[in-house]
């Protein structure tokens, strides 16, 4: 392919899928990551880096028009550096998890309030230098967050093979919290195809917007959507406060689940996106299509 070079940082899931979007949009792709993706859609040039090192971000970004991060656990500063010096427009995937999810359905106007919650203030201080860097003009940037992700190749997530495999098996789906309490899911293309228009948008320089995602549900109303295709009876145990103490005695990991993620399940957790809506348009995947997508993968994975 020719014309200007997209560059997609990060093989997971949401890198994986936007690597497909922009090479099916006809555009000439690189996807850099410290493994090179297997496989990778055609079209599209797969190369191996270390991009939170400042030669492996200079390497994977030489030549590119626009850079897309989607590495987690997120680095950004040698990333930022090296589009500084080469030109490109930056585009970094984000979360939610920065922000005062009781007040409200979240929009970008909404307070921040992350506590002691490591992944909220990491992701602050990297918007904080990076939207400085695009004030300062060392760079065009804008920061795309999305809520939890689902679709295929997304493993580790709240609603990862510890949901999809547990359908597929008729074993019960483990969740946090309250399953009873409203919560936005992101379906990895849809996040993919948000990313790219962003990427293509002068509009969208030097803000950060909410992607679209499908409507909010429950998460009980989510996994009983995933148990009825996958033909099998809701089932699942939802871990609360005093349980993951008690097994954080034991595990760090479940330490840190505690922590950082289940204040987003014991009040609604609501994405809202209406300022892309109002820019871009809002193209989402229904639930049904989204979740048929991402079983039909774990059923080969």
């Amino acid at each position: 392919m020719k014309g200007p070079l997209n560059v997609v940082l990060g093989g997971g899931s949401v890198g994986r899928a936007l690597a497909q979007e922009l090479s099916g949009r006809g555009l000439r792709v690189r996807s850099a990551s410290r493994t090179p993706l297997k496989d990778p859609p055609e079209g599209v040039e797969a190369v191996a880096a270390d991009v939170s090192s400042s030669s492996g971000a200079m390497d994977a970004c030489a030549g590119a028009s626009v850079v897309y991060n989607c590495v987690f656990p997120p680095t950004n500063h040698a990333v930022t550096s090296a589009c500084a010096h080469s030109g490109a427009k930056l585009v970094l995937a984000d979360s939610l998890a920065m922000y005062d999810c009781t007040s409200g359905p979240m929009s970008e106007g909404t307070r921040y309030d992350y506590a002691d919650r490591e992944s909220g203030r990491t992701r602050a201080e990297i918007e904080h230098r990076l939207m400085t860097a695009h004030g300062r003009g060392d760079l065009r940037a804008c920061i795309a967050r999305s809520s939890d992700v689902f679709g295929p190749w997304v493993i580790v997530s709240v609603v990862g093979s510890a949901v999809f495999r547990a359908a597929l098996d008729g074993r019960p789906a483990t969740v946090l919290g309250d399953p009873d309490m409203p919560h936005t899911y992101t379906f990895s293309r849809d996040f993919a195809r948000a990313l790219a228009t962003l990427g293509e948008s002068d509009e969208a320089d030097g803000r950060i917007w909410h992607v679209p995602s499908a409507d909010t549900l429950t998460t009980r109303q989510f996994l009983r959507m995933a148990y009825d295709q996958a033909g099998h009876a809701l089932r699942m145990r939802a871990l609360g406060t005093t349980s993951l103490r008690l097994m954080g005695l034991l595990s760090g990991q479940v330490r840190r689940a505690r922590r950082e993620k289940l204040y987003q399940f014991q009040a609604p957790f609501v994405s809202d996106h209406s300022a892309y809506a109002t820019a871009f348009g809002a193209i989402t995947t229904p639930h049904d299509e989204a979740i048929a997508e991402t079983l039909e993968w774990f059923r080969t994975y």
